[in-house]
């Protein structure tokens, strides 16, 4: 974990304050949540020595494809001063006639950082706006499942109904033939 000079604290882990108390402006997400992040890269890494992480490999996103989707979401990114104590070969800090640790002025580089909860609150959009969806499309597909069950029935009592025609015309053609004998016997007689 480290804090600058401006009271930013950055850390691999953190959890912010998000009760409505601290909160003005209050509005629901508008953005198309499913379609942003869809644009987020989900990569494995390993921290470099120095930055606090954890071991082993890591999923994550970068900063810098979180600063593309939602600039707000991101921080770091700068140069800043910091006083360090100068440190002397044995390993012990150098200090002044009072007592005090000698320092100097050091610059060193704040990395980007992601508001995690604001990816967070993103990813609850999209898995709403997502769910959603799928109970419309599941609707449709009641309704539609219904009416392919309706016609379903139509279409079998079309094939009862064409059995009958057939059948039918099977026993036209049988009195046709019926007929065409009767008409040929008393042609005969």
């Amino acid at each position: 974990m480290s804090v600058n000079t401006a009271g930013t604290v950055t850390a691999v882990t953190f959890n912010p304050t998000s009760t409505a108390d601290v909160k003005d402006f209050i509005e629901g997400y508008s953005g198309d949540a499913c379609a942003e992040l869809d644009r987020l890269a989900v990569i494995t890494y390993r921290y470099r020595e120095g930055f606090g992480g954890p071991t082993g490999v890591v999923a994550g996103l970068l900063a810098e494809n979180v600063h593309d989707i939602w600039p707000d979401a991101v921080g770091g990114d700068y140069d800043e001063i910091v006083e360090e104590p100068v440190v002397l070969p044995d390993g012990s800090q150098q200090l002044d006639e009072e007592g005090a640790p000698v320092t100097v002025p050091v610059k060193r580089h704040v990395p980007m950082n992601i508001d995690m909860m604001q990816v967070l609150a993103r990813t609850v959009r999209a898995h709403q706006q997502k769910s959603r969806k799928l109970r419309q499309h599941a609707h449709r597909i009641e309704a539609v499942t219904g009416l392919a069950d309706v016609l379903a029935e139509r279409v079998d009592a079309l094939e009862a109904a064409v059995q009958r025609l057939d059948e039918i015309a099977a026993m036209l053609e049988g009195l046709q033939a019926l007929a065409d004998r009767v008409t040929a016997l008393e042609s005969a007689a």
